[in-house]
């Protein structure tokens, strides 16, 4: 509720829902966890802010620069949420891109200082890419933005969670503060510093009960590079900068400016609830969300076109009935990287999905993927245009990452047999791989070019109308078929 010009938590509600000691992980906390209250509908979250809300009793100057406070902290937002991104595949080119000249990354005790000797630095850490067997995520989540009142720095505190595994390694887990300062340039925001703070690094077999191991043994003897940076191959190529609102914008552009801003709200909006709808079945509610001609892969089985086509796919999949009381899946998406479009009536959102997976007489298990989302605004509400999911790994909790084999990405996909004979059959083939690939490590697309140097992706999402041709797929791992992406 807002009190005194100030938003304050009126009601926080914990709904138990699993629970377990590391040894043999997590376990429902009953044989029937009840399904927890939604306090909206899929058309309320698809309108962030409700005709009216705003009222016409602000001056405009005072209106313009709070909506450009908006959309800045969706911008500091994506530079994190890209940060994580690239991190998590070693594409150290596009992370040194994000920093100014001057900028500064710290990794617990080691700090480099610099574009250039921050991309040395990460090159001397590890090479570029990753390499079968190797699980480098680094979610960022969490974050809390803060524009300075004259719009030129911010702030921002996240909660980075890291999953590391590798041929000859042990598996780990990592949880580090981070603190980032953020400069607004005449051609967009920049990373200053990125100072990551470790709070928790233990060995997934053994636990976080033991103490962190001495520093010798993390193999964590990063190169030093402070002061001025060193020549280096890859100039910075400056990509297009945001529209900044002039205190004197005409209201057409105030206007536009809110919209660019409720869209970063509303595709963030309507892509977690897909997340929360599908945890507990909620199929119809699920297909509210999509637009009319939106379309959806189904995993492991295609892609349908049309909200009511994919209403039928879900039904027909997981059946018109209620979660199963004892299995509970709990579908994360976070670490929203938004792209609005001028005007602010499409969008696009990459988000990464952590699935954790409890049952009451089964095994913990955990997925991750990427995913990429098409948002339009269709009669006034934000809905989900198209929705593309790649799957990175599927592991059970016993035995890590490194015990996954690559049969184990089948483990919640139907037969073979159920799949060639699904019906309603879909509309066309899956754009992404089929089925999480790890051990091997699959191709990912994103939606966007670095949002600093302008750098392609290796693989670029275009807007699509959900219609793939399977000719264009690109070579992958023999155990996954492989739709196009579009270059």
């Amino acid at each position: 509720m807002r009190e005194d010009g100030v938003w304050k938590i009126g009601v926080l509600h914990h709904h138990p829902q699993f629970a377990g000691p590391h040894e043999t992980g997590w376990r429902s906390v009953s044989d029937a966890v009840p399904l927890v209250p939604f306090h909206f509908t899929p058309d309320g979250a698809g309108t962030p802010v409700p005709d009216g809300i705003l009222g016409d009793e602000a001056e405009p100057r005072s209106l313009a620069a709070r909506a450009q406070r908006l959309v800045d902290q969706g911008l500091v937002q994506n530079l994190l949420a890209a940060y994580g991104f690239y991190v998590d595949r070693r594409l150290w080119d596009d992370v040194g891109d994000l920093f100014a000249e001057d900028g500064v990354l710290q990794w617990g005790d080691d700090e480099w200082g610099g574009r250039a000797g921050i991309r040395l630095a990460l090159e001397t850490i590890s090479p570029a890419g990753l390499r079968r067997g190797e699980l480098f995520d680094h979610l960022q989540l969490m974050p809390i933005v803060d524009i300075a009142p004259d719009g030129a720095t911010a702030r921002v505190r996240s909660l980075e969670l890291q999953s590391i595994a590798g041929p000859g390694r042990p598996d780990r887990w990592g949880v580090r503060v981070c603190d980032g300062e953020f400069r607004r340039t005449a051609s967009g925001w920049r990373i200053v510093a990125l100072r990551f703070r470790p709070r928790l690094l233990a060995d997934h077999d053994r636990g976080w009960r033991d103490e962190l191991p001495p520093r010798s043994a993390l193999g964590t003897a990063y190169p030093q590079s402070r002061g001025p940076a060193i020549a280096f191959s890859h100039p910075v190529r400056e990509a297009t900068p945001p529209p900044v609102v002039r205190s004197e914008a005409s209201l057409d552009d105030l206007r536009a400016t809110l919209a660019v801003a409720e869209a970063f709200d509303g595709a963030e909006n309507v892509a977690c609830a897909y997340g929360y709808l599908l945890d507990e079945a909620q199929w119809d509610a699920t297909a509210d969300l999509f637009a009319r001609d939106g379309w959806k892969e189904l995993s492991f089985v295609g892609t349908y076109i049309g909200r009511e086509r994919i209403r039928d796919s879900l039904v027909a999949r997981y059946g018109r009935r209620p979660r199963r009381p004892t299995f509970l899946p709990i579908h994360q998406k976070t670490q929203p990287y938004v792209t609005a479009e001028p005007g602010g009536q499409r969008a696009r959102v990459r988000l990464r999905m952590l699935q954790v997976n409890s049952g009451w007489d089964t095994e913990a298990s955990t997925v991750t993927g990427v995913y990429e989302e098409q948002i339009v605004r269709e009669d006034g509400v934000w809905r989900i245009h198209g929705m593309d999911l790649d799957y990175i790994v599927v592991t059970q909790w016993a035995g890590g990452w490194s015990a996954v084999t690559p049969d184990l990405g089948r483990k919640f996909a139907p037969t073979p047999e159920v799949i060639a004979a699904f019906d309603p059959a879909p509309d066309g083939p899956l754009r992404g791989l089929a089925f999480a690939p790890f051990p091997e490590i699959g191709p990912l697309g994103f939606h966007f070019a670095n949002p600093v140097s302008g750098r392609a992706p290796a693989v670029h999402f275009d807007w699509s109308d959900g219609r793939f041709d399977p000719a264009d797929g690109i070579p992958t791992t023999d155990m996954t078929r492989k739709a196009p992406h579009d270059r």
